[in-house]
């Protein structure tokens, strides 16, 4: 319906795509790609944004790995939210040296860090206040979850040094690490 009432635009048809991303209604997905490039249509970065997100909610962290490598190659504008969503992804999938890979790669391009009025990065560590929090969780998680202790209590020990600010999440992954390496019989007094 929405189609025929509004000239065709990505706008339009991101619209149409999150709501059949978010009733999983494949086909329908499959069938808005298609009306993009039948309108003469190029997918934006919101169309990618949520075709990754969907991608990453599906397991299918191959598929929104391409689409990001594909919105870099097209030079789309993406900020660290992108590459966050491949660190939770990869980190949920156990693939840890992926997680690592985009999470590296999220250090080294964060573009809050050029922006002078975001005042939650800070430049001197690559570490930004929120996004960045929450692939240092994921990950840290990820190394927990697939009995690493030493590599999530590496990067929690950066991020601390690097000035982030801990969470209750950092809270919870630490209290997680002490069961995993066992508490020191001071603390259980």
């Amino acid at each position: 319906a929405l189609r025929g009432e509004f000239p065709p635009c990505p706008h339009l048809f991101n619209v149409i795509l999150r709501a059949r991303i978010m009733t999983n209604h494949t086909n329908g997905i499959r069938t808005v790609m298609e009306e993009f490039s039948q309108h003469g249509l190029k997918p934006n970065r919101f169309t990618y944004s949520l075709l990754i997100n969907y991608y990453r909610l599906q397991k299918r962290m191959d598929c929104a790995e391409l689409l990001l490598e594909r919105m870099l190659d097209k030079q789309l504008p993406v900020d660290s939210s992108h590459f966050t969503t491949m660190v939770i992804g990869w980190a949920r999938q156990g693939n840890l040296s992926r997680a690592q890979h985009w999470f590296d790669r999220l250090r080294r391009t964060d573009p809050t860090l050029e922006d002078p009025a975001n005042s939650a990065a800070s430049p001197k560590s690559g570490f930004g206040e929120y996004v960045d929090q929450v692939a240092v969780h994921a990950l840290a998680h990820g190394y927990l979850q697939h009995q690493q202790p030493a590599s999530a209590r590496n990067l929690l020990q950066q991020a601390k040094a690097a000035g982030m600010t801990p969470t209750r999440v950092t809270a919870k992954l630490e209290m997680h690490l002490r069961l995993l390496e066992g508490f020191p019989a001071e603390a259980m007094d």
